[in-house]
């Protein structure tokens, strides 16, 4: 259940205050870091950097700040400076593979259903770009607002729009070929 943070409190260094503006965002911040870079550690790290940043500079803290879409976006920025330094690794393609790690972990479920569906959403996913995927994720599986998103992502408003509407364009005429497919499946093995 999410409280209200008491900004003044935030300003002056309140301990109780800090301890759950923490609590309410460290598990948010974690699963979109590994998103972004699948080393546990790293992310716990860069989590722990960011918060430290945002107490050194509490004084200067807007009022009327929106604290999870900058929590989100300080994440992004360290963990993405930190894939660039690795000359070895590849951005984009981590990305994609952390994203789809939380589908696939549905997979290995025992429900068949669940593993069905999740599949299905993967195979809809795999016909995104790398950065519909991104905002695919923040809106629907993170439940962030468009605002939040552009916050984060660091692209402006009607990118976004237009992003996440050839998003579900692409995703609609997949669902609509795949259930197709299915149904074709479903008479032959009637006949």
């Amino acid at each position: 259940m999410k409280k209200n943070i008491d900004w003044r409190k935030i300003k002056s260094g309140d301990e109780q205050e800090w301890s759950l503006l923490f609590s309410e965002h460290v598990d948010f911040l974690y699963s979109y870091g590994m998103k972004i870079n699948r080393d546990s550690c790293v992310v716990k790290d860069v989590i722990q950097e960011v918060f430290i940043s945002l107490y050194e500079k509490r004084n200067s803290l807007d009022d009327l700040m929106n604290v999870r879409a900058y929590l989100c976006r300080a994440v992004r920025y360290k963990l993405l400076d930190q894939l660039k330094k690795a000359p070895h690794l590849s951005i984009e393609e981590i990305s994609e593979e952390e994203f789809l790690l939380a589908v696939k972990q549905v997979q290995s479920s025992d429900n068949i259903e669940i593993a069905k569906k999740s599949s299905f959403v993967q195979k809809m996913l795999d016909k995104l770009s790398p950065r519909q995927r991104e905002i695919i994720y923040l809106r629907y599986f993170r439940d962030m607002d468009i605002e939040e998103i552009v916050t984060t992502i660091g692209i402006n408003k009607q990118s976004i729009y237009n992003l996440l509407s050839s998003a579900l364009k692409i995703m609609r005429k997949h669902k609509i070929e795949e259930a197709v497919s299915l149904f074709v499946l479903f008479i032959i093995d009637r006949l």
